[in-house]
């Protein structure tokens, strides 16, 4: 996403809106996730946006953008190419809205 969207112009708040604000309210999470505020999930990346790096060896692709680790819930499940030993994620079961469109 970074690698053409730095691109066209995007800055991070535009990928902020795009991947978690319009992202939860499109899978009706908005109250849990998409923000960092009291009472929502401490859902993180950190990454170093200008750090290019290899897709595979074999096409030779490049892309922008490497993540160095990931937080769920405040808990650490990524660093630096090595996941959590066990799973912290959870399923989330959400009720359907009706008629609401996120605001883009």
């Amino acid at each position: 996403f970074w690698t053409s969207a730095s691109k066209r112009g995007f800055q991070l708040s535009d990928a902020t809106r795009l991947l978690s604000r319009n992202t939860s309210q499109l899978c009706c999470l908005d109250g849990q996730k998409g923000s960092l505020a009291p009472g929502y999930d401490a859902d993180l990346v950190i990454w170093d946006p200008e750090r290019e790096f290899v897709v595979t060896p074999y096409l030779g692709g490049t892309l922008q953008g490497l993540v160095h680790a990931t937080l769920v819930r405040g808990r650490l499940v990524y660093r630096d190419g090595s996941f959590c030993p066990e799973p912290l994620g959870k399923h989330l079961l959400v009720s359907p809205r009706q008629n609401q469109t996120p605001k883009l």
